[in-house]
């Protein structure tokens, strides 16, 4: 998983400069392959998925094949876009029905 509102990010202390104490909604994690990133995506029940972010809605996007999608592979990898990330944007829902959203996904991906 990747968080600024994580101490060993090596965004940290940027995101404590820029945000504050409150870094903000969006995290991405790492699946095994592109495919496995699709479908953990497509296994999501409550969390919506989306070609945009930031709503009161949660929601995941592939930013690989989206955001960067009219990028090559190597410009995608200069960039830390790997085909394997979803990013997701946390909305208003309550907290535990979503990461029981995240895990029932995980469990049907992985």
């Amino acid at each position: 998983m990747n968080y600024t509102g994580l101490d060993d990010n090596p965004f940290y202390e940027l995101s404590k400069t820029q945000f504050g104490p409150l870094p903000g909604a969006v995290f991405t994690i790492d699946l095994e392959s592109k495919e496995a990133a699709w479908a953990f995506i497509d296994n999501l029940q409550i969390i919506r998925r989306a070609t945009n972010l930031f709503d009161r809605k949660s929601l995941a996007i592939h930013p690989a094949s989206t955001i960067f999608g009219l990028f090559t592979a190597e410009q995608c990898a200069e960039m830390s876009v790997p085909n394997t990330t979803v990013r997701l944007s946390i909305g208003l829902e309550v907290g535990e029905d979503l990461l029981e959203d995240i895990k029932q996904s995980l469990r049907k991906t992985v």
